[in-house]
């Protein structure tokens, strides 16, 4: 397989319709490719930035390795280079890269993860004839997240308005500090749930971020799958 070939995902629509969701890869074989070791496995689960493969020969992976991926799908031949970020006894866990997912028609461009992480708001500026700035320091709890954007919630009778542009500290493996627009906001049992995106990301912040939801979305399908494990076990 060459370079070229292994970062191309060579699939068209030949009446010029989109292609699918992505969803239309599962159950395809997929080869797994590395400088010195090839297997073929069965793609068998597909989620924003992680693809899962069942294979017998997951053992002879390593995590880090760069690997090339080649899947056998019902409209033609997914081929991209990847890395292997998790593995177990039966499967392996490799990245889907944005220019993979971005061939395919998906509801959310960037997977949300449900976490809870502190943070807190160290800025405001509104807008409009009330519009002005000011610095604050107010804490919250993060609900969720996601490359694009996040959610948190805000005790107490803070009150901060829609369209607002907000600076945000939240507590991951190091801070990330990150200015956001307020899109929307719910009353919510404790305080009030705001939804946000990021309005701008430095370079080192989006690999901090785009690191963090990775690995949450591994451990958030080990953890489904163990429950899954056990429900099948005590039925």
């Amino acid at each position: 397989m060459s370079n070229s070939a292994a970062n191309s995902v060579r699939m068209e629509a030949g009446d010029g319709k989109p292609l699918p969701a992505a969803t239309i890869l599962l159950n395809s074989r997929t080869v797994v490719e590395r400088k010195d070791f090839v297997s073929t496995g069965i793609l068998i689960h597909l989620e924003g930035d992680m693809l899962e493969i069942e294979m017998g020969e997951s053992k002879r992976y390593e995590l880090g390795d760069s690997v090339r991926i080649a899947i056998y799908s019902p409209i033609g031949l997914c081929m991209f280079q990847s890395t292997v970020i998790a593995k177990d006894d039966e499967t392996l866990i490799v990245i889907n890269p944005p220019e993979n997912r971005r061939k395919f028609a998906e509801k959310r461009e960037h997977p949300r993860v449900d976490i809870e992480r502190p943070g807190h708001v160290h800025a405001i500026e509104t807008a409009g004839d009330a519009g002005g700035s000011s610095e604050q320091t107010i804490p919250f709890t993060v609900n969720n997240m996601s490359v694009s954007g996040i959610g948190f919630t805000i005790e107490g009778e803070w009150s901060i308005p829609e369209k607002a542009k907000v600076g945000l500290t939240v507590q991951l493996e190091k801070p990330l500090v990150c200015e956001v627009e307020i899109v929307r906001r719910d009353s919510a049992a404790n305080g009030v749930y705001y939804g946000a995106r990021f309005v701008e990301l430095s370079k080192d912040s989006l690999n901090t971020l785009r690191g963090f939801v990775l690995r949450a979305q591994v451990e958030s399908h080990a953890s489904r799958k163990k429950t899954e494990t056990k429900k099948r076990t005590f039925k």
